[in-house]
Formats: C-alpha cells, sequence, structure tokens
C-alpha cells in the first residue's frame, strides 16, 4: 500500500509516508489502522512524507470521505493537532496544499506545507530531530 505509517511514542509523533500512486480509499485504509493501533493517542503530531508521490487521483470524494473521518476522529481532542506536510517536490507540493487546504478553517488543526525536514521538525516543535534520527525506531 501506497500508505504507511509508524507511531514513535518517544516524540509523540506519526510519521506517515505517502508514495507511488495515491489513492484516497488507501489513505482512509491507513488512517484507520492509525486510530485502531494501540499507541494511538489523541493530539499526536504529525509528519506526512509525501516526497515520494508520482502521481494523485483527484478523487474528491474520497477525499473528503478520508477528512471527515479524520475530523471525527480529532476533533474535540486535546491539544490542537499539528501536521506537517513534507513536500520537497513539484508534484508532492500540489498534493500537499490539496491535502491541507480544508484543515484551514478550523482552528483545531494547524497544517502547515514545508519543502525540507528541518522546517517540518521545526514546526512541530522537534527541533534539531532528523527523519534519519528516526530510523533505529523503525525496526
Amino acid at each position: 500500500m501506497p500508505a504507511s505509517f509508524r507511531i514513535l511514542p518517544k516524540h509523540g509523533l506519526v510519521y506517515v509516508r505517502l508514495y507511488g500512486h495515491i489513492w484516497p480509499a488507501e489513505s482512509l485504509e491507513a488512517l484507520r489502522n492509525y486510530l485502531r493501533h494501540p499507541d494511538f493517542r489523541p493530539g499526536q503530531k504529525q509528519l506526512i512524507d509525501m516526497g515520494g508521490i508520482e502521481v494523485m487521483e483527484r478523487d474528491f470524494t474520497g477525499l473528503a470521505g478520508l477528512q471527515a473521518e479524520m475530523a471525527g476522529a480529532f476533533l474535540g481532542s486535546e491539544p490542537q493537532v499539528l501536521m506537517a506536510f513534507l513536500a520537497p517536490t513539484p508534484m508532492s507540493q500540489f498534493a500537499a496544499a490539496f491535502a491541507a487546504r480544508p484543515w484551514e478553517p478550523f482552528d483545531h488543526f494547524v497544517a502547515r506545507v514545508v519543502d525540507n525536514e528541518t522546517a517540518a521538525f521545526d514546526f512541530l516543535g522537534l527541533t534539531g530531530l532528523r527523519l534519519s534520527d528516526l530510523e533505529p525506531e523503525f525496526e
């Protein structure tokens, strides 16, 4: 599946990786798996790495369903949900802007599109952390 995640409790972080050909239905399946995971906690910071996206299907109905399910899971939880969309390529920047825009009206969600990991970690309050620092936690 071109959507995967890792929960890193030590950092209060969920690392989401999207790559290849992205369909909202697959992202919804990954979201549901995350919400059922024993390490899931409301308010976890989200680092959504979109750098590997090659194609994103513009399935507006599927995307609306994904965002509705996310809103249902996170609205009302404390604290705010910070989402950093890591988008270093033109395709990933398009996809990240498309994914982040619907969260703008909600104070509970703070989404930012960034083009490098330093900016992503700084936004999430994890200054100095790098993706390579997380690799041992993936074993």
